[in-house]
């Protein structure tokens, strides 16, 4: 509020200047009730199961979202009828370790555009770990059909039956941990 001095050499207000007092929090956003942010956060995760079961249908026609319920502790994972594997479904607004795969194939771009040439059969993948811990990767939904399209070959044996063996002890090598300095 704006200030005057009075005859008599007196701060006071003054009159003209002076506003209504205004709350701090007026013309910000009034937060929501912690039952309204778990409800949308519900329906935000009900959302990305139902569409990543509609991904995984492609490979597997029985997948499904998971039914599973607020208190009744139902065990197992956001997509069921996938056999073999156990798909974990995050939603969130931003992936940090989302921008070091844009990263990756911008730079993938760049070298090919430069080169001149591209054979087409580089497939990106960004494989990050923290200390002490083990690898992740992280590859785009193209790569990701194609890892998977690979693997229902093997599991629906549409490779030969004599070179199964030796791919399911690859398969299984390529998953096992090494060993962490």
């Amino acid at each position: 509020m704006a200030r005057s001095q009075n005859s008599s050499g007196q701060s006071t207000p003054s009159p003209s200047s002076s506003r209504p007092a205004t709350s701090k929090t007026s013309g910000a956003r009034q937060k929501r009730p912690a039952a309204q942010i778990g409800r949308a956060s519900r329906r935000k995760g009900k959302a990305g199961e139902r569409e990543a079961a509609e991904f995984w249908r492609e490979f597997y026609p029985e997948a499904r979202r998971n039914n599973q319920t607020r208190g009744a502790r139902q065990e197992g994972a956001d997509i069921v009828g996938v056999p073999g594997w156990w798909p974990e479904i995050k939603r969130v607004k931003r992936i940090a370790a989302a921008r070091w795969l844009e990263k990756t194939l911008e730079d993938q771009g760049d070298y090919w555009i430069a080169k001149g040439e591209w054979s087409g059969q580089d497939k990106v993948v960004v494989m990050a770990r923290e200390d002490r811990g083990s690898w992740m990767f992280l590859v785009p939904p193209a790569v990701m059909r194609e890892l998977l399209s690979a693997w229902k070959k093997l599991e629906d044996r549409q490779v030969p039956a004599h070179l199964m063996p030796h791919l399911e002890r690859k398969i299984i090598e390529s998953f096992e941990e090494p060993a962490h300095e």
